[in-house]
């Protein structure tokens, strides 16, 4: 979702301050299209309410784009009369068919895995194309934010996404999926989030609408944190920038952005390449014999590498996630990468592992990034709330505060799930199934607060005390 926001600035940049877009990509003057708009109000009606209708959702909307200012949105040609009909079929334009196409992007974030919609796909007389390309849309960002390779998307997308790629025009059409196409394209072709943008502004089309689509798509892989510049391109040799939406922007959208960044750290599975501390410089990768080959990576041992963790003083290595591929890195050196394989027992194997020209000690740097999220893990992200401000090896009292409250029960119950191993995917999956089937938006909420770390040990000591005292519901999770 932010990406698609940075894709939207991205475009205005290249097309009004171009000088700013290779050395920083966004300007600090650029604005808002109807589409960068369009994901925010979106991505805000959603987060009020996942289950909403098609006429609660116009109705939430309206205001968005009725009540905008200059310095902050610039419409183009024919918005003004689309606010007041809001009909996402009016004129078969670029501009209106856009807007409903861009509406998918967070319905992909926001969705869960038994969801196909979010229920705001719902143009019941739109054209067929439009329709195609919508689900395209959706399926791409949906697959890729959870850490599918770009071949493996491809095949999912069947035969009527390859054959308008190999029998149109869509290089040079004015219409959905030629845009989806091209979208596609430039992030197939692409190494990172910001050559994706290169790509597409290089292209034929609507700029703002295209931008919008390449950044939405590439951000679901490789995210949107940090800016590479390759080094012979960059000045003084200074690499990396973060992506900063304009403060005028950030300040009048402030509260929707942290509620889209709350969102997709609630959706994230995996590390990605432009979130992670590393570079995007050409590597030469060398197969090498490692000791931990035949180690068994447990699926909770897996969960846990794909998704990494922020480096710290005392865990300086981490992982990302990159077409299949999990390289290792140190404050942006590269340091290694390899694969994994899922044997029939569902445990995993580390198989085909190399190491960057970048530095000759990676299988050290590899080996202490696996030590550190199989051991290290309650105290790089923290998924327990009473047993990680107390827990020792030596000391495991609870503390005395706790006796005679249902403190004491959460205690125990991480406790529990420590001893037995901390197999908190299985219980993450467990709550999601539940919260699925009640389309409670209150616990929705309440556990998107929680994180999904915390909500999987929640759900574990629902399961493990509702043996004694079960519980109608899962509003005692608001307490803990």
């Amino acid at each position: 979702m932010i990406g698609a926001i940075i894709g939207d600035l991205a475009a205005w940049t290249w097309e009004n301050d171009h000088e700013k877009f290779y050395p920083f990509l966004i300007s600090e003057k650029a604005l808002l299209s109807e589409f960068g708009l369009s994901v925010l109000a979106t991505a805000d009606a959603l987060d009020f309410n996942l289950f909403m209708n098609e006429a609660e959702y116009q109705e939430y909307i309206r205001p968005w784009f009725r009540v905008v200012h200059d310095d902050i949105v610039c419409y183009s040609e024919g918005v003004k009369e689309w606010i007041e009909k809001q009909d996402y079929n009016y004129n078969y334009n670029t501009m209106a068919i856009g807007i409903a196409m861009v509406r998918v992007i967070p319905c992909a974030w926001y969705q869960e895995k038994n969801q196909d919609n979010c229920g705001l796909i719902f143009e019941q007389n739109i054209e067929k194309e439009a329709w195609y390309s919508l689900q395209f849309l959706r399926k791409i960002i949906y697959l890729l934010r959870n850490g599918k390779t770009k071949d493996e998307v491809y095949a999912e997308l069947g035969g009527v996404f390859k054959g308008c790629r190999h029998d149109w025009d869509w290089r040079n059409q004015e219409s959905p999926i030629p845009y989806i196409l091209r979208a596609w394209d430039a992030f197939y072709n692409a190494f990172d989030f910001g050559s994706a943008l290169h790509n597409a502004m290089r292209m034929e089309g609507n700029k703002r609408l295209l931008g919008t689509l390449t950044g939405a798509i590439a951000e679901a892989m490789y995210g949107c944190r940090n800016y590479f510049i390759k080094k012979k391109y960059a000045d003084e040799n200074h690499c990396v920038n973060d992506i900063c939406i304009p403060l005028k922007i950030n300040e009048r959208y402030h509260r929707t952005i942290s509620k889209i960044k709350r969102q997709k750290e609630w959706a994230r599975v995996f590390g990605a390449k432009n979130d992670a501390r590393t570079n995007i410089e050409y590597h030469h990768f060398t197969h090498i014999t490692t000791s931990f080959k035949e180690k068994v990576i447990s699926p909770e041992l897996h969960r846990r590498i794909i998704k990494s963790f922020e480096p710290g003083w005392e865990d300086r290595y981490s992982f990302y996630l990159d077409n299949g591929w999990i390289y290792v890195c140190r404050s942006f050196v590269l340091l290694g990468r390899f694969r994994f394989r899922k044997l029939e027992d569902g445990t995993y194997r580390i198989f085909d592992v190399q190491e960057s020209d970048e530095n000759g000690s990676s299988v050290t740097g590899i080996d202490e990034a696996l030590y550190s999220v199989e051991h290290n893990w309650l105290y790089l992200e923290s998924p327990y709330k009473y047993l990680s401000q107390y827990y020792s090896e030596v000391n495991m009292e609870m503390p005395k505060e706790y006796e005679g409250t249902h403190k004491a029960d959460f205690w125990h119950g991480e406790m529990m799930l420590h001893e037995d191993g901390d197999n908190i995917g299985q219980w993450i999956e467990a709550g999601m199934d539940t919260l699925e089937r009640q389309n409670d938006i209150r616990l929705y909420k309440s556990a998107k607060e929680l994180g999904k770390e915390r909500f999987g040990v929640a759900y574990y000591i629902n399961e493990l005390y509702a043996k004694w005292c079960p519980y109608d519901n899962l509003d005692w999770i608001f307490e803990y």
